[in-house]
């Protein structure tokens, strides 16, 4: 006889318990979501954990256990709902400042919607072209003030040419010598000589004429 729901659950349980969240198929939503929180734990401190991770571990009866109700395999609860559930952990109003404090995305001067990668190295991280963050004279951060985004600036190529904490003095040292690399390689887009003053743009140059 197939075993009752029951014993699948608590055995899918079991899998998760040992093996960690990397066994689930969908956990990317889940891992971000406990980056942001363990940010904002070291950041600002309690009520935030600052070990978000081992609090769900320890905790699976009370998230886990009811998304995989009826599950055949831990293929079964998307992404989406994996870290809804996981955030119905954290004491309100957090849930609902998580998104203030942490969004997943961050929007540049020129207008485009960027992923925020909260396990980058040194820090959470968001890419976009140089062009998008002229005349940006405040760097951007996130944790009300307390974290600074770290930028991967990228070449029209999509390529990383620069990487700062600190637009305003990366605009004043490092860009000049980028720039003149970067004004022959890509003539069709913009390379001011004041890049703080510029206008943010996702376009190349239109053409004259």
């Amino acid at each position: 006889p197939s075993p009752s729901p029951e014993l699948v659950r608590e055995g899918l349980l079991q899998a998760v318990h040992e093996s960690g969240f990397g066994i689930l198929p969908h956990a990317a939503q889940l891992e971000s979501l406990i980056a942001r929180v363990n940010v904002l734990g070291a950041a600002i401190g309690p009520p935030w954990p600052n070990d978000f991770r081992l609090i769900l571990s320890e905790r699976l009866n009370d998230w886990l256990a009811p998304v995989l109700d009826g599950a055949s395999s831990l293929d079964s609860p998307d992404g989406q709902t994996l870290a809804h559930a996981a955030a119905s952990l954290l004491d309100w109003p957090l849930p609902r400042d998580l998104e203030r404090l942490a969004p997943p995305g961050w929007t540049t001067p020129a207008g485009r919607r960027v992923e925020i990668d909260y396990v980058a190295e040194g820090g959470p991280r968001a890419e976009c072209k140089v062009q998008e963050v002229f005349g940006t004279v405040t760097h951007p951060t996130i944790a009300d003030g307390r974290i600074a985004l770290t930028l991967a600036l990228l070449s029209p190529a999509h390529r990383p040419v620069a990487v700062t904490k600190d637009l305003p003095a990366f605009w004043r040292g490092g860009y000049h010598d980028m720039r003149k690399d970067m004004k022959g390689r890509y003539p069709k887009h913009d390379w001011p000589d004041d890049p703080a003053a510029a206008s943010a743009t996702s376009r190349a140059k239109p053409r004259q004429g």
